[in-house]
């Protein structure tokens, strides 16, 4: 794989803070499969306000600065939380836009992704939190590496479901999510609700936290 630059910001909670072990193990998979990793102001000064790393408008400042590095190709968030929506009115839209980086997140980012996909020509990737994605103690999943491989390599694939799924929930307050094991279900393959082929854009998004978030500022 050739390697890809990460840029990690923290628009949310400060997770790399609260679960510093894990984040450090999480940024140590991704580097041990090719990637590099740049760290955003607040994360690596450890810049911490209770529920967020710093106000709105710094951490807007986090992630514009890496925006407008050329050598990043990936943005990725530590993980979600709360009131990334209040960054919105101190983004640069127009540089965003022309960074042509991918953007990467879920849950409380959704307020971010949905308005790059609004203000610009970019397409957000639904997915992908640095902590919750990449801190599997197991490591790394065969399905993941190819899903990391087919987003940065290949123009179109198909889209396929994972073998296994887990629903167990892993506590990183504790040690608990390095001394025990998920419990696995095997994914029966897709559900069809309505049979037939339609064509449209899909939109993916945490509904709940964008429309409860984005007004928080």
């Amino acid at each position: 794989m050739e390697k890809k630059v990460i840029g990690v910001y923290a628009p949310a909670n400060a997770a790399h803070i609260w679960f510093e072990e894990k984040y450090l193990f999480a940024k140590k998979q991704l580097e041990n499969i090719g990637f590099k990793i740049v760290e955003g102001n607040l994360v690596k000064d450890k810049i911490y306000q209770g529920y967020r790393t710093a106000s709105a408008k710094e951490r807007a400042e986090e992630m514009m600065h890496l925006v407008k590095n050329k050598d990043i190709d990936i943005m990725m968030p530590v993980i979600g939380g709360y009131n990334s929506g209040s960054l919105l009115p101190y983004l640069d839209f127009d540089e965003i836009e022309k960074s042509k980086k991918k953007f990467f997140g879920y849950s409380d980012i959704t307020a971010i992704q949905m308005a790059i996909l609004k203000k610009t020509d970019l397409k957000p990737i639904y997915g992908g939190s640095l902590i919750p994605t990449f801190g599997e103690y197991e490591g790394i999943s065969p399905f993941l590496k190819n899903t990391l491989e087919n987003l940065f390599f290949k123009k179109s694939y198909s889209l396929e479901e994972p073998e296994f799924y887990s629903n167990k929930l892993l506590n990183a307050f504790t040690d608990e999510w390095k001394t025990k094991k998920r419990e696995y279900t095997k994914n029966e393959g897709w559900k069809i609700l309505n049979k037939g082929e339609i064509e449209g854009e899909v939109i993916v998004a945490n509904i709940d936290r964008y429309f409860s978030i984005t007004s928080c500022y």
